[in-house]
């Protein structure tokens, strides 16, 4: 099948009632340096990059507490909340 036939995961999410996140991080061209923005598969934020005690991997818990009570009672500020909070953590270390 050709690629522009298949749907997009977001068009396959959207049809099976699925919410997809998309993590991002930031470009940094000073310690921790990542000139592309990729995510920490290799260490570079700490030691505990691939556990839950990870900068990452909090956030990323953070951001599906927040999709969970934004979805069981219809409020999305839980949402903004929860972004609000990761860029304040974010800008603090």
């Amino acid at each position: 099948m050709l690629t522009l036939l298949k749907p997009s995961i977001n068009e396959w999410a959207d049809d099976n009632k699925i919410v997809v996140l998309y993590p991002q991080t930031k470009k940094s061209l000073f310690m921790p340096l990542n000139p592309q923005g990729c995510w920490d598969w290799w260490g570079y934020s700490s030691a505990d990059y691939a556990n839950q005690k990870g900068a990452q991997i909090k956030a990323v818990k953070q951001m599906l507490t927040a999709i969970s009570a934004s979805n069981k009672d219809g409020n999305t500020a839980n949402m903004d909340e929860a972004e609000n909070k990761l860029h304040s953590e974010a800008n603090n270390d």
